[in-house]
Parts: structure tokens; sequence; C-alpha cells
């Protein structure tokens, strides 16, 4: 597949990678296992809350798609004195 074949949206929480595989007859004599031949396909990934929504990238690459999510910073702040009476 080439990097127009396909796009990636984020909807709320929900990841979603959708695209249509061009249909290609190749004879080569090594296979990688592929989920589908070809035609139309899409995925639904549901992601945490605490997702970084400003910090996702993708990356296409020789075939490769590599998509990176940061979470949120926690926000563990100092440990509140409690005074007993």
């Amino acid at each position: 597949m080439k990097q127009k074949d396909f796009n990636i949206a984020l909807h709320g929480n929900t990841l979603t990678i959708h695209g249509d595989r061009p249909e290609k007859i190749e004879t080569r004599k090594c296979y990688h296992h592929m989920e589908l031949n070809y035609g139309r396909f899409e995925r639904n990934i549901n992601l945490p809350e605490d997702i970084n929504r400003e910090k996702i990238a993708a990356n296409y690459k020789e075939g490769f798609l590599e998509i990176k999510i940061e979470k949120k910073p926690n926000k563990k702040g100092k440990a509140k004195e409690i005074k007993i009476e």
C-alpha cells in the first residue's frame, strides 16, 4: 500500500484507520502474512481516557504504519500532610 491509500482519524477516544488496498497480483517467493488481500478495510481502536490528543503522530515507511500515542503526564503533586486531631 501507499500512504495515499489510507486515512487515520481520532473521534473521541476511538482511533480509526481505514483505506482501500488496490488489487495487485504479484508472484514472489517470499511472503509476509496479510490480514486481507485487497479491498476496503477499517479498524477501530479504543484508546484510554488519559491520552494526549495533541501528541499523536503517525509514520509510514516501507509498507509499515507506526502510530505513536503519548499519555498525559500524571498530575501527582506533593503529598498533603493531614493533621491528626
